[in-house]
């Protein structure tokens, strides 16, 4: 270090960072010291140059450790200034931002908007797709699923489940799931809870203990020990998660059921009923035990030796050696639980994602714009402060604390409104819904929305402020008006620009939502097959004590249609086991006496059960024969009453009245076509038709009906009286889901109309957020230009040439807008195909009328400040300066 020259010292100290400068100084200072008390001791310049080395020891270590300890002091010092930067910068922009509150309070309510609606649609998807499922080793689980006719999908009878439980050597665990209705008897009103039924393997399929007592057992199953389980949801809000439940004696249905446990939530998200209030042992009677009765959902858990190729594999060869034995002739198809779990709902989270990105983006170059408008306002103040001594790098963060601040307030906002959001897109979601965050304060949801409100704010913060330090410091400075150091035709171009990308990115939110629009309107037109209108329904699921056998179920049925029927304003009652598009179903095949089918092309129908008066009660039309009437009786003639679909099928160009079926399933071996009714949409209006099979209740005897009433008026006003007969005929006997049949139609399309219905909000959004867009453009130019306007006019230009002249240059923008969004419109809503009936993803007409609309209300925002223009005094606009 002391054999450096003074020149090369000083090149040093020219390039190296000061900590370094300063340490060798003081190292250079020490040591040259020593060298002159040594020459002055007489030691030649050489040697007291070596002895001062040596007497020091290592200069190199030494020098580290100072450095270490320097920079360390440096850092220190560094933090605490940029702290106290951060303070003050903070500060600033609070007083600014009370200069300013109708600003501040705009761009916090927009960007609110903006993040909440992310933050929503991040906390359904996050749960859904991105987080594990709320149970141990999910990839280990499957649904064991029925393959019919070479379609996957089905769900499993109770002798398939016990073919796969005794032969499938890949499961750790498989048990099936039902679920029934039961009303708890308790005092007041009864209350109708439903129940999943599970087989004892079901608490080693889901992996996770009971949150209290015990696990329902297969000795449980195999002894019909009157037990239950209470899900974890109903014992939190029936009994305010009272432990001491456990050993409680409820009265469900007329039996008496002993508590022992209480089930964690993740088994309602596991077969997807939300609903659940309780769990029992699964025992089927006899006639539910038909290898035709398709009714149950089958889970398992894989061995942890097998992966699911594996497992696959060994199933295939399982379903194999069953048909080869003649036992069944249909497949098994292993799904996975998450596919299961969400379904179509995958492709529907995903369009909204994208929506909200959509408008996320709308959202900052909206921001960014009005950012831009108030750094040129502002320009005359970074002149100065420009000119006094501030760097481009001081500025530029000021006005990024200045966003970021904004962007916090903005996302607490936003962490507000997604706690209301968050609902519809999880009914949007529709079979994800139960994975959706059950917590609005979600520590994922809140840390993302943090996330989205900084980088919001990084993003319509960061070129206003980079702009704001790039002007003219002498021409701004010369200026009078402050607000005119933006009107540069840089500045116009760039809040142009943010114009036409916020049209763009509107285009395509409007173009999406005009879709679903159109496929609503066009899908709720569809013919369900029955009136809807002045129709009421409601459940009533009897107790299996008090009505064992079938003759008490039809008489009480019967009683009940006889003083419905008697109500004032009542045109019709009956009752039927499936009310079209409630989301029930049974089916399966049949026989046709007579025929035979070959493997594969057994008949199959829908399998429905009905009182007299159901087919005009529900306005569906007898095409042929007759329907049910007081003839069809025990004792009497199995009956049978078919769909036209059925008819057409199976007997195309033929008379089917008189002909013989086996319905395959519950009492009679052959039953007689009576009659031919038209048919019903049963799973979706969007759903192709699929005949059904119809059976008198007093043939086919069944204790859980839906009961159907027909009135002159408003039916929800007989809600009260019908809930009364009820109870007057049994006081213990509760009714559920009461409610009109147009709400039941409207709920079958409950997933598409909501999705309509948000991404109709977000256009909305977008749509007013551009209009606010070009007008606030459009009125800063003109305002900026209003010495040229004057003297046009002093020139001779009338008022009609000013509104032509901004009108045709801010054209020019929305245009180009308008064009690009329909490119990106025309890609993007694809992704909606699926959730689109009858309407193509790149209708014309809709993408003409978006264009329209759009086109119209920028334009509209455009001639309102261009009117004002016009209307310029020219001799006061030429004294301005």
């Amino acid at each position: 270090m002391s054999d450096e020259t003074p020149r090369r010292k000083r090149a040093r100290r020219a390039v190296a960072p000061g900590v370094e400068v300063e340490v060798a100084d003081e190292l250079d200072f020490h040591l040259e010291a020593q060298v002159r008390d040594l020459v002055a001791a007489g030691w030649s310049l050489e040697a007291a140059r070596a002895e001062a080395l040596r007497r020091f020891g290592d200069v190199a270590r030494v020098e580290r450790e100072l450095l270490d300890i320097d920079r360390g002091k440096e850092r220190r010092v560094r933090r605490v200034e940029l702290l106290a930067d951060l303070r003050q910068d903070v500060r600033f922009a609070l007083r600014q931002l009370r200069k300013r509150p109708g600003f501040a309070a705009v761009t916090v309510l927009i960007l609110g908007l903006g993040i909440g609606a992310t933050a929503a649609v991040f906390g359904v998807v996050d749960g859904a797709l991105l987080r594990p499922l709320p149970f141990p080793d999910e990839e280990r689980l499957v649904y064991v699923r029925d393959v019919q006719f070479g379609e996957p999908g089905y769900p499993p009878s109770w002798p398939e489940y016990e073919d796969w439980r005794r032969e499938g050597d890949q499961f750790a665990a498989i048990a099936a799931y039902a679920s029934n209705l039961y009303t708890l008897e308790e005092a007041g009103d009864p209350v109708s809870v439903e129940a999943g039924m599970v087989t004892g393997d079901f608490q080693r399929v889901l992996g996770i203990p009971p949150l209290l007592g015990r696990a329902l057992s297969s000795e449980d199953v195999e002894r019909d020990e009157h037990v239950l389980m209470l899900a974890e949801g109903f014992w939190r809000d029936r009994f305010a998660g009272d432990p001491g439940v456990v050993g409680r004696t409820l009265v469900l249905s007329g039996e008496a059921y002993t508590v022992v446990g209480v089930m964690p939530r993740a088994a309602n998200v596991l077969v997807n009923r939300p609903s659940l209030g309780a769990w029992l042992p699964l025992v089927l009677p006899e006639p539910l035990r038909d290898r035709g009765l398709h009714m149950l959902t089958v889970i398992a858990r894989l061995r942890d030796d097998i992966t699911l190729e594996q497992a696959r594999s060994r199933t295939e060869a399982l379903a194999a050696g069953l048909r080869q034995s003649g036992v069944t002739r249909h497949g098994i198809e292993l799904g996975d639980v998450r596919e299961f779990l969400v379904g179509d709902s995958r492709a529907l989270l995903l369009v909204l994602s994208g929506a909200v990105v959509f408008l996320l983006l709308v959202v900052c170059a909206n921001l960014s714009n009005l950012f831009l408008s108030r750094s040129a306002a502002r320009a005359r103040e970074f002149a100065i402060r420009t000119a006094i001594g501030a760097g481009r790098t001081r500025i530029v963060r000021q006005l990024l604390t200045e966003s970021l601040v904004l962007g916090v307030l903005g996302g607490a906002l936003g962490l507000l409104l997604s706690r209301l959001a968050t609902g519809a897109v999880a009914a949007a979601a529709d079979r994800a819904a139960l994975l959706a965050p059950s917590s609005s304060a979600d520590p994922r949801v809140v840390l993302f929305t943090g996330a989205a409100s900084l980088a919001a704010a990084v993003l319509f913060g960061l070129w206003p402020a980079l702009r704001a330090t790039r002007q003219d410091l002498a021409g701004t400075l010369k200026q009078a008006d402050a607000a005119r150091g933006g009107g540069t035709r840089a500045a116009r171009r760039s809040r142009r620009l943010l114009v036409a990308v916020e049209l763009a990115l509107s285009v395509v939110l409007l173009a999406g939502a005009g879709l679903m629009v159109k496929s609503i309107h066009t899908l709720l037109r569809e013919d369900p097959g029955f009136r809807a209108e002045n129709t009421l329904a409601f459940e009533v699921a009897l107790a299996h004590t008090r009505y064992a056998e079938g003759g008490a179920q039809v008489r009480f049925f019967q009683d009940l249609l006889e003083r419905l029927r008697a109500l004032p304003g009542v045109r019709g009652a009956a009752a039927v086991s499936h009310l079209p598009l409630d989301g029930s179903d049974t089916n399966g095949g049949f026989g046709i006496i007579g025929r035979e089918y070959p493997e594969g092309e057994t008949p199959y129908a829908k399998k429905r059960i009905a009182t007299p008066g159901y087919f005009e009660t529900m306005g569906i039309p007898l095409i042929r024969g007759r329907t049910f009437d007081e003839r069809d009786r025990p004792g009497s003639r199995d009956v049978v009453v078919i769909s036209q679909a059925i008819a057409q099928k199976y007997w195309p160009g033929e008379d089917p009245i008189g002909r013989e079926i086996e319905f395959r399933w519950g009492p009679g071996e052959r039953q007689e076509i009576i009659g031919v009714v038209g048919d019903v949409k049963h799973d979706g209006l969007d759903v192709a038709i699929e005949g059904a099979i119809y059976r008198p209740l007093a043939q086919f005897p069944r204790p859980a009906m839906t009961v159907v009433l027909r009135t002159t008026g408003d039916p929800l006003a007989l809600a009260r009286a019908a809930r009364a007969e009820v109870l007057a005929l049994d006081p213990l006997q509760a009714v559920r889901d009461l409610t009109t049949v147009e709400a039941v139609v409207r709920r079958s399309v409950s997933t598409r109309s909501t999705l309509m219905a948000l991404l109709a909000g977000f256009a909305a959004i977008a749509l007013v957020l551009a209009a606010v867009g070009v007008y606030a453009v459009t009125a800063q130019s003109v305002g900026q230009r209003t010495r040229e306007i004057g003297l046009r006019m002093a020139l001779g230009a009338d008022r009609g040439d000013v509104l032509r002249m901004v009108l045709r240059e801010e054209g020019g923008v929305i245009a180009a807008g308008l064009a690009l969004g329909l490119a990106g419109a025309y890609a993007a809503t694809r992704l909606l195909a699926r959730s689109l009936y009858q309407v193509s993803a790149t209708d014309p007409a809709t993408f003409a009328a978006v264009s329209l609309l759009l086109g119209a209300v920028a334009l509209l925002a455009c001639w309102l400040p261009a009117r004002r223009a016009a209307r310029v005094d020219a001799v006061r606009a030429l004294r301005m300066e």
